[in-house]
């Protein structure tokens, strides 16, 4: 089953918020990785599968983005600069 990730986004940003907060400790910190984590899974479409709920996919988002942003090996796919 997908839905529409503004939905699923609104739903889970205080979730998203939290974690984020744990992750960088930092409020300005926390809401840039919350808007660029909701801004990738908006680029992707809709949410949930049958493998896949739309609360773990937030979460994954929001982990990867916080990882990427802090790595030298970005999870992002295409070409490097």
């Amino acid at each position: 089953m997908t839905q529409n990730c503004d939905n699923v986004i609104a739903e889970y940003v205080p979730l998203m918020f939290d974690v984020a907060m744990g992750l960088t400790d930092d409020l300005g910190r926390a809401e840039e990785l919350v808007r660029e984590a909701s801004a990738r899974m908006l680029a992707n479409g809709p949410l949930g599968s049958a493998d896949t709920s739309p609360k773990q996919q937030v979460l994954t988002t929001l982990r990867k983005t916080y990882l990427s942003q802090h790595s030298d090996h970005p999870f992002e796919t295409g070409t490097p600069d």
